[in-house]
């Protein structure tokens, strides 16, 4: 039995409309039900705003003025000075609130105790700060570290200090010094006097008696001697 010339034109035009169909399903993804023929896709990572900034730093201390100018030639002890003592003192301060210190450690030694005594008294004396802020911003305590170099300037003479110097010593009946000691701890008699006195001076005139004979006598100088800032 023959099959009709339409019948056989619409059956082969239907293959071809469902070939298209497949072909569009591939196309877009889907298959013959409707359904995703691709496999899945990852969803993107979620995108995070970048954290914020860490704030500046806040601890920090700040000295007031010049560092360099707190200590001079003129804070040189006067005894290490006699003796030619030389160095570098490192120190670290411990500032408080208020920008001052209120306390001084050696971290480097010159290895003479005048020497990181003076470093201590001077930075103590005339060390200022900003104060460092906590994390509220308000004033808080911090520590600075630095040092001395204690160097001895050329021609230097030692400076008078307060204090009280004594000078003891024999006169013998032919005027000659005898017995002579100095109470001259910080070198100040020495300084007002040019040198040390008893190693400078050989003899006096001869010291009489009330009988005007010359006798030896005993002969004690003592000195007060104040160093105040000048006005």
């Amino acid at each position: 039995m023959s099959i009709p010339f339409t019948i056989y034109r619409r059956r082969r035009y239907a293959g071809i409309v469902a070939r298209l169909a497949g072909l569009v399903l591939a196309l877009i993804g889907l298959d013959a039900f409707g359904q995703s023929a691709l496999p899945p896709l990852l969803a993107p990572p979620p995108i995070y705003p970048p954290p914020p900034a860490p704030p500046p730093p806040r601890g920090y201390v700040t000295p007031v003025g010049r560092p360099g100018d707190w200590a001079s030639d003129n804070d040189y002890p006067v005894a290490a000075l006699r003796r030619h003592e030389t160095g570098r003192a490192g120190f670290v301060l411990t500032v408080d609130a208020q920008g001052m210190p209120s306390d001084c450690q050696i971290t480097l030694t010159t290895h003479y105790p005048d020497l990181d005594q003076a470093t201590c008294d001077v930075m103590m004396r005339r060390a200022r700060f900003r104060p460092p802020l906590d994390a509220q911003g308000k004033p808080t305590t911090g520590t600075w570290r630095s040092s001395v170099n204690w160097a001895i300037p050329q021609d230097a003479e030692p400076a008078p200090r307060t204090g009280t110097v004594a000078l003891a010593l024999d006169v013998m009946p032919d005027g000659t010094i005898a017995n002579c000691t100095a109470n001259d701890p910080d070198g100040t008699l020495a300084t007002l006097m040019g040198g040390d006195f008893c190693l400078k001076r050989q003899a006096f005139a001869p010291l009489p008696n009330k009988a005007g004979k010359p006798v030896k006598q005993h002969v004690r100088i003592e000195m007060r001697v104040d160093v105040t800032d000048a006005p």
